[in-house]
């Protein structure tokens, strides 16, 4: 999740220097990761007792 937040910074820094190499960093970093983590995140919720919190 952090590797996705830095890449999506990133990606904000691309489109204020017009850059739309760096923007792609941005464009992985929330669609690419984001594929990854939360079908985990789904899975470790899923296993949370119920009554948690």
């Amino acid at each position: 999740m952090v590797i996705g937040g830095i890449q999506s910074l990133a990606g904000l820094i691309g489109a204020a220097l017009a850059g739309m190499g760096i923007r792609n960093i941005g464009i992985l970093g929330y669609v690419g990761v984001s594929l990854i983590v939360f079908p985990l995140l789904a899975i470790v919720f899923g296993q949370a007792p119920e009554g948690a919190g």
